[in-house]
């Protein structure tokens, strides 16, 4: 059987892509393709990077809201792959001729060979033909978006280039893609790059339904565009705001999705950037290993308009670097536009309830109620 695995990266359009297959699962199993619900949450398969972990208190399978309920690895993965076989067997008499799944984990956390062997080794007695999905982004600008999902999630540290080694080669490509070519072989890697002039119709949704060969005449839905991005004056205020907000352990993030939310309504500053020098030498770092990879997953077609071997110049407007300009002032303004929206928002619950209520009483004086 077949299977496309597509591992992000992360900040390449994963979600979107991974909100348009779960909306449209059905559709394309009349189609012969399965998305299945095993392995994740019904969007995507994010525990499939659990797979290849020695034990639960590893880092990552902490940090993973669906690891909380897992009590064996061993026994885990035997129910994971017995709960797969169940789908890709089905229950109607055509068995999928294609197999997508999708989670950007399997690249921001499966990070050394054992881990890739790991998961390969779990896979192959499934599939017979495994294809590996990959989009790579500009090294700075995924720096830049990096930070700021890693805000909005709860971080608190403040933005700055990468100095470890291991933080460094954390954005290495070239690394990332030979790590994965090693164990399912080189063949079996799809590279593409996220640019709008890379992409099918510029589009990340049309470009993979090209390269899965899945006719985008049908009648998908597509998911609306999520528009939370914030600029840099919100983004340094969520961060000081993370470091004395704690969420609830019933409640871990729904809080702060919801103040994002209300932050992206007046996020129209400049967007979080660090000194153009400073990214420029980040950029410099991969220099040679993005070569590498034009070299050999893009026909050695090098770019002689840009900066980078690989990729074009930065699509993101120059912001200008330095403080991000959070004053009192607007951090008092910043405050009391998010307790106005919540208030509102408290407002219309609380008259959904009573036209709730007033329905209600209505049914049941009518003789119809319970």
């Amino acid at each position: 059987m077949y299977l496309i695995l597509h591992i992000g990266t992360a900040k390449t359009g994963t979600t979107s892509l991974q909100e348009f297959l779960a909306a449209n699962r059905m559709i394309l199993q009349r189609e012969g393709i399965l998305y299945p619900l095993s392995a994740g949450d019904g969007k995507s398969h994010a525990l499939l990077s659990l797979i290849p972990q020695e034990d639960l208190a590893s880092s990552h399978a902490h940090t993973l809201r669906a690891a909380q309920t897992i009590k064996n690895l061993g026994s885990f993965r035997r129910e994971l792959k017995d709960a797969l076989t169940e789908e890709l067997n089905g229950r109607s008499d055509r068995r999928p001729d294609k197999v997508i799944m999708s989670s950007e984990y399997c690249s921001t956390r499966l990070l050394t060979d054992e881990a890739v062997q790991g998961l390969r080794d779990f896979l192959s007695p499934i599939f017979s033909d495994i294809k590996i999905v990959v989009y790579i982004r500009r090294q700075d600008e995924y720096l830049l978006s990096r930070y700021s999902t890693g805000v909005k999630a709860g971080g608190t540290t403040p933005l700055e280039i990468p100095s470890s080694p291991d933080a460094v080669a954390f954005f290495d490509h070239w690394e990332l893609l030979s790590r994965w070519a090693r164990f399912f072989g080189r063949a079996q890697i799809v590279c593409r790059k996220y640019e709008r002039d890379s992409l099918k119709s510029g589009d990340i949704i049309d470009d993979f339904l090209g390269l899965a060969e899945i006719d985008k005449s049908l009648p998908f839905k597509r998911p609306e565009r999520m528009n939370e991005s914030l600029d840099a004056v919100c983004v340094e205020f969520l961060r000081i705001f993370n470091q004395y907000y704690r969420p609830s352990a019933s409640d871990p993030g729904s809080r702060r999705g919801r103040i994002v939310e209300m932050l992206s309504e007046i996020s129209t500053g400049s967007r979080v950037t660090l000194d153009q020098e400073k990214l420029d030498g980040f950029m410099r770092t991969f220099r040679e290993s993005n070569k590498k990879i034009a070299l050999e997953y893009f026909a050695g077609a090098t770019r002689n308009d840009s900066d980078d071997f690989l990729f074009g110049p930065r699509e993101s407007v120059k912001e200008p670097a330095g403080d991000p300009g959070l004053t009192v002032d607007r951090a008092i303004e910043i405050s009391a536009h998010l307790w106005s929206a919540n208030r509102t928002r408290i407002e219309g619950l609380l008259r959904q309830v009573k036209r709730e209520r007033r329905n209600a009483s209505f049914i049941d004086t009518d003789g119809l109620g319970v």
